[in-house]
This record gives C-alpha cells, sequence and structure tokens, in this order.
C-alpha cells in the first residue's frame, strides 16, 4: 500500500464505491522468480516519505474503522 494522507477520507471515498472486499497489504520484496515484489525504487521513494510498519499498521486501522470487509492479505484476491 502506498502512503495515504487521510486515511479516513479514502475509506469513506472506498466504502461510498460498495466494494464486495478490499485488499492491502504492506510492500513485499522476494528475490524468487513469479513472485509479487515491490521494486526497489519504490522501496526508497516509501523510505523517504517515512512510509514503514508502523505508519502503515496505524493506516491499516483507521481503514478498518470504516471498511468492515477490510482484508490485510500478500495474497490479495485469490481463486474463489
Amino acid at each position: 500500500m502506498l502512503p495515504i494522507e487521510n486515511p479516513a477520507a479514502f475509506a469513506k471515498r472506498i466504502a461510498a464505491l460498495k466494494p464486495f472486499a478490499v485488499a492491502m497489504c504492506h510492500f513485499q520484496h522476494s528475490d524468487r522468480p513469479f513472485v509479487s515484489t515491490t521494486r526497489a525504487d519504490a522501496l526508497l521513494i516509501a523510505k523517504q516519505f517515512g512510509w514503514d510498519e508502523r505508519e502503515y499498521e496505524k493506516t491499516r486501522a483507521e481503514l478498518k474503522r470504516h471498511l468492515a470487509d477490510l482484508v490485510n492479505t500478500e495474497r490479495g484476491f485469490g481463486p474463489a
């Protein structure tokens, strides 16, 4: 997930769309082939914005307050 300036307002905008589900995850890094990963440049930009695991968790908690069906997963949307 990218940094979000106003998580509560962002969550309300998403909720207004009435999504079936919302999935999120923190940046991932892997050297394995055929695995989704966050590129080094993106990790550097996130660091410059002060975006770390702590900020991610604060934002996730705020989003969860407004989005009941929020799923925190590294898999995203898997097969039904």
